[in-house]
């Protein structure tokens, strides 16, 4: 195991299927449909609703 593999992924995974929090979105860098997204950062956030959402920011 290098020293940057902490099991960051494996936490934002397990915390999205307990279904506990809502409104949990995974963006995985390493995958060229999730850096596609996040190209237009903007497009990608404003829409996720939260605290610290984009949403109450832009407008």
């Amino acid at each position: 195991m290098r020293a940057r593999q902490v099991g960051k992924t494996t936490l934002a995974r397990q915390v999205k299927r307990t279904g506990r929090f809502k409104h949990v979105v995974h963006f995985d860098l390493e995958t060229s449909l999730d850096v596609a997204r996040l190209a237009d950062l903007v497009g990608a956030l404003e829409p996720l609703q939260g605290p610290g959402s984009l949403a109450g920011s832009l407008a």
